[in-house]
């Protein structure tokens, strides 16, 4: 019995869905940003509705040590993906 737990674990853990960690983004996207972009727009454009946009904005400023969500043209911004 104890070995046939041990097989649904190992099993359980091959199948599981991967959980999204706000640390580890699975790559990063370079973005220029173009006259009228905003903050708001590319974190939608990139979240995929994984997270709330709000906290994604917040990492992304974090990410890219921005001290306000004005962007100017030109602007490159690196953008976690997870």
């Amino acid at each position: 019995m104890v070995l046939m737990l041990i097989i649904l674990v190992f099993a359980y853990q091959l199948v599981k869905p991967p959980t999204i960690d706000a640390h580890e983004p699975l790559h990063v996207v370079q973005v220029i940003v173009e006259k009228r972009d905003t903050l708001w727009e590319i974190a939608d454009r990139y979240d995929n509705n994984k997270m709330d946009l709000r906290k994604y904005i917040y990492i992304i400023e974090k990410y890219n040590k921005l001290d306000d969500t004005a962007l100017q043209p030109g602007q490159r911004l690196n953008i976690p993906i997870y």
